[in-house]
């Protein structure tokens, strides 16, 4: 399954198909590496846990993850140098599990730099596909589908890119967001959404977003921004957003309102635009009127979630 490289140190996962019934910690080697075509079949709750700099380059043949709902998550953890992943998909997956660790995510990064272009998420049955926390990123090439709650959460990361990614059917038991943001600066462009249950983009918690080029379809709401956000939306379609194209407003206290300015925006169908009275919305060069808004309500009802607490 592995080859070893003591001198190196540097550890590899062949080619070929893997049954993995335990969870796999790598501390010990300088570079871990995942040949193309490596296919790894996890149960029994295991994953990988990693705090070693991960390669992988297999865009032609993907290194795949496959679990059995609870199984086949993997965790990137204060790695000691970037990551560059190319080419890795996920499949069936359940969230981290590993002795006094739970986190939220099926593919979880914490404090590490990642690179990633090529990366499916199919069925995930976590809070989260992808958790990124407190990590630099560049994310392109992407395709996540099938999940029961978010796609991609992103907490307390700055000089974060998404690029080039698709969502499909997110949020299937309900409350689930496309992309989630807390307490980050995200770029994110070209991005398509379709058949979102609650959010397709929710940016939170004195974030900063600018959003350039998405298409967003089949949503509860298009975007959202909350709790003293700041989010700039640069061209792009959102259709059929049935509760609220954009809206702007305040869920904790602690919190000031937030702003959205939407620049050379299309919408198509339910042309509704929600800004509470602490917050300011434009449109196209429109401000949007300032209204009431009954958040716990929101988060009882057309936002509610069955993963979240």
């Amino acid at each position: 399954m592995v080859t070893i490289n003591k001198e190196n140190e540097t550890i590899s996962f062949n080619t070929g198909e893997w049954k993995i019934s335990n969870t796999i910690h790598l501390h010990e080697y300088a570079v871990v590496t995942f040949e193309p075509g490596a296919i790894l079949i996890f149960d029994n709750q295991a994953g990988i846990i990693s705090s070693v700099p991960i390669n992988i380059d297999a865009k032609e043949k993907n290194v795949k993850f496959i679990g059995n709902g609870n199984s086949g998550w993997f965790y990137i953890i204060n790695a000691k140098g970037p990551s560059t992943i190319n080419g890795l998909s996920f499949s069936n997956v359940g969230e981290v599990s590993f002795k006094d660790i739970s986190l939220t995510g099926a593919f979880s990064i914490y404090n590490s730099e990642v690179i990633i272009n090529g990366l499916k998420i199919d069925t995930s049955y976590s809070e989260d596909a992808l958790n990124i926390i407190s990590s630099k990123f560049d994310l392109k090439n992407c395709e996540i589908e099938n999940t029961v709650s978010d796609a991609i959460d992103v907490d307390f990361s700055n000089d974060g890119v998404i690029n080039k990614c698709e969502f499909i059917n997110i949020g299937t038991l309900g409350g689930g967001d496309g992309i989630d943001i807390s307490g980050s600066d995200i770029l994110m462009k070209n991005i398509n959404f379709n058949l979102v249950s609650d959010k397709a983009i929710s940016v939170g918690e004195k974030s900063s977003a600018t959003i350039i080029n998405a298409s967003i379809k089949n949503s509860s709401i298009g975007i959202a921004a909350k709790d003293g956000s700041d989010v700039k939306v640069i061209d792009g379609v959102i259709n059929n957003s049935n509760y609220s194209a954009l809206m702007a407003y305040i869920k904790k206290k602690e919190y000031t309102g937030s702003k959205i300015n939407a620049v050379n925006l299309k919408v198509i169908g339910t042309k509704n635009y929600i800004s509470d009275t602490h917050s300011s919305l434009t449109v196209n060069g429109m401000e949007v009127a300032k209204t009431k808004i009954n958040t716990k309500q929101l988060y009882k009802t057309i936002m509610k979630s069955e993963t979240k607490e």
